[in-house]
């Protein structure tokens, strides 16, 4: 551990509305861990891999995904500061889908077993794991929900008001304003559509006043709109405000 890294964004993620006491954080904060630098691009963890140690996301951003036999890819999830990125190296269990770096990242390489005997010696570290693990599906299913059942214009609308709303939530913008971490392919990915189609999708968000693009910084021009064009609800991301 350093000065510069701690683990005080993944006690952030484990209050989820509990807040943890004194003893409990220091506990988590205790943990001994090693830093992890990797490049964008590069592999967290491969589907299929046994993984024995679990990683936290300390800075940056990365992505969960699955590739098809044909090559074609779908984006799962999309990490931020704070979030476990492998837990099944705290189950023992198989990897079912790749975590890789979506931008250069550092995250804190934990014990599976330094991590379970964390749990087991405190029953509300325990609690607020399963609650991040209850966040963490109902992410997937506000996903899921939003490739099988949205147009292409809500589901691209619908990404834009998460990011922002977890953006704003760690603090590292304002959410109505934000470089968006995700390529056009990507947010393709993570919203089954073609590179063309997003293309497509934002300029006519940005044609309507919705948003407005310059590189890859988006900026919100009106959320009401926005969120109203991508149904987004933002309760399933149980954020602190």
């Amino acid at each position: 551990m350093t000065e510069s890294h701690s683990l005080d964004a993944f006690i952030d993620k484990l209050h989820l509305g509990e807040t943890l006491g004194l003893a409990d954080r220091r506990a988590v904060r205790s943990l001994p861990f090693r830093l992890r630098r990797m490049e964008r691009g590069g592999f967290v963890v491969r589907e299929g891999d046994r993984p024995h140690r679990c990683n936290i996301l300390l800075s940056g951003y990365a992505f969960s995904s699955k590739v098809c036999s044909d090559g074609a890819r779908a984006v799962l999830a999309l990490h931020m500061e704070g979030d476990p990125l492998d837990i099944a190296g705290c189950s023992g269990s198989d990897a079912q889908c790749n975590v890789q770096a979506l931008t250069p990242i550092v995250t804190a390489d934990l014990s599976r077993d330094d991590l379970c005997a964390l749990a087991h010696d405190h029953p509300a570290i325990a609690a607020a794991l399963w609650r991040l693990t209850a966040r963490n599906a109902a992410m997937l299913g506000e996903w899921l929900t939003n490739v099988g059942r949205r147009s292409a214009r809500g589901r691209i609308s619908h990404l834009i008001c998460e990011i922002a709303a977890r953006q704003r939530d760690l603090g590292v913008s304002c959410g109505a304003d934000y470089v968006m971490p995700l390529t056009q392919e990507q947010l393709g990915d993570s919203t089954g559509l073609t590179s063309v189609h997003v293309n497509r999708v934002l300029q006519g968000l940005r044609g309507d006043k919705l948003i407005a693009l310059a590189k890859q910084r988006v900026t919100i021009i009106d959320w009401e709109r926005l969120r109203h064009a991508g149904d987004f609800r933002p309760g399933y991301l149980q954020l602190a405000a």
